[in-house]
């Protein structure tokens, strides 16, 4: 009996190993709604990358290297990742109302950084290999 119960206290202890990834997904602007309101299409390019073992989700522009926003996920379900906390971003904006979602099944990602810069909305797609 004691062995047992050893075995099964030694097998719930392995039961809950995870393995953490870095996601990588290359993300085209669907919908920009700026502050005042009006629709825009610029169909602007960008990188979403989706730490889960810090729990962070990172924006990079296409044009230079440096991350615009980095988000800490706040919120994980099956089918999302959502944050209402931005950790960091390097346009050092005020008047936050931020938020983001990652949609796990459809790759849709919506932010919405501050009142400045309103409202987006991505399709991502995964991104398997880097070029170079």
């Amino acid at each position: 009996m004691k062995k047992l119960s050893l075995y099964i206290f030694l097998g719930l202890l392995f039961c809950n190993v995870s393995f953490a990834k870095v996601l990588n997904f290359k993300c085209e602007e669907l919908l920009h709604i700026s502050s005042d309101g009006e629709k825009y299409n610029y169909r602007d390019i960008m990188l979403l990358q989706i730490d889960t073992s810090k729990k962070e989700m990172r924006e990079y522009d296409d044009t230079n290297r440096a991350f615009l926003f980095k988000w800490k996920i706040t919120k994980i379900n099956e089918y999302s990742y959502i944050s209402g906390e931005l950790t960091d971003d390097t346009n050092g904006t005020e008047d936050m109302w931020s938020s983001a979602a990652f949609n796990r099944w459809t790759g849709e990602y919506e932010t919405k950084p501050n009142k400045k810069w309103g409202f987006s909305r991505y399709s991502c797609k995964p991104i398997s290999k880097q070029l170079y």
